[in-house]
C-alpha cells in the first residue's frame, strides 16, 4: 500500500486534527494550530485503511512538507466535505438530528436558532473519522458565524468532530464548558480519541478560531 509514488497519491492526501501529545506525533509531519496539530493521511475511500503520512513516507517520495499541505488543503474539502448535525437530548441520550442533505440546506436550517431553545450542533465530515479538521474549513465557520451574527463556542467532542454552540447561548461560563470538557475526556474509552481538553472561540468579527478557555487558565 504504501509503495506508492507521490504522484500515485498527491490526490488523496487530506489533513486532520490531532492531540498535541498523541503518540509517534514526532515520527509524522504536522503543524501546529492553536495547541493541537494538523496532520497528514492517505484517504483510502473505504473509510478503513487511511495511513498516517510518516517522515519516512516524504524521504521516499522525495517531496517537501510544503507540497504535502499544499496538496491536503485542496483535497480535503473535495474528497471529505464537512458535514453538520444538530445535536439534542432526548430520554435515551444524546441524538443527531440531519439537518439537511445539502450544505445549503443545513445551513438554511442553522438559520433559525428557534430550531431548539439551546441549540447545540455537531460539525464532522461525511465519514464521520477524523471531522474535527472540519473547523480548518474557513468559509464554513465564516458562512455559519454570518448566519448567527455573533461568535461560536467550539467544544472538541473527540478527534472526529467539535460540537458548536452559539455564543449568545452558551448557557455556561467557558471556564465552566472547559471543565466538562476535561470530565468527557477523562472517560473516553477510545484510546488516541482525546483532541484537546481546550474550549475554543470563532471570533465573528476577525474570522479566526482562539483558544476561549484551557486548562491553564482556569487553573
Amino acid at each position: 500500500m504504501k509503495q506508492e509514488t507521490f504522484a500515485e497519491i498527491k490526490d488523496r492526501i487530506i489533513y486532520v486534527l490531532e492531540n498535541a501529545e498523541a503518540a509517534e506525533i514526532k515520527s509524522r509531519p504536522y503543524e501546529a494550530y492553536l495547541d493541537m496539530v494538523k496532520t497528514f493521511r492517505v484517504y483510502q475511500y473505504d473509510g478503513e485503511n487511511d495511513f498516517n503520512i510518516t517522515w519516512d513516507d516524504l524521504e521516499k517520495w522525495g517531496v517537501k512538507l510544503e507540497a504535502v499541505k499544499e496538496a491536503a488543503e485542496r483535497n480535503t474539502p473535495v474528497l471529505i466535505p464537512p458535514m453538520v448535525y444538530q445535536v439534542v437530548q432526548t430520554p435515551s441520550g444524546i441524538q443527531q438530528i440531519e439537518t439537511g442533505d445539502s450544505m445549503e440546506a443545513i445551513l438554511e436550517y442553522m438559520a433559525h436558532m428557534d430550531n431548539g431553545v439551546d441549540p447545540m450542533y455537531m460539525v464532522t465530515n461525511i465519514t464521520g473519522q477524523y471531522g474535527a479538521g472540519s473547523i480548518l474549513n474557513e468559509l464554513l465557520l465564516e458562512r455559519i458565524a454570518e448566519l448567527w451574527k455573533e461568535d461560536i463556542i467550539l467544544l472538541p467532542s473527540s478527534v472526529h468532530e467539535f460540537l458548536l454552540i452559539p455564543f449568545s447561548k452558551k448557557r455556561m461560563e467557558l471556564k465552566d464548558w472547559q471543565e466538562t470538557v476535561s470530565f468527557m475526556n477523562s472517560t473516553m474509552l477510545l484510546e488516541g480519541g482525546v483532541l484537546s481538553n481546550s474550549v475554543y472561540r470563532y471570533d465573528w468579527i476577525k474570522k479566526k478560531i482562539v483558544i476561549g478557555c484551557s486548562p491553564e487558565l482556569v487553573d
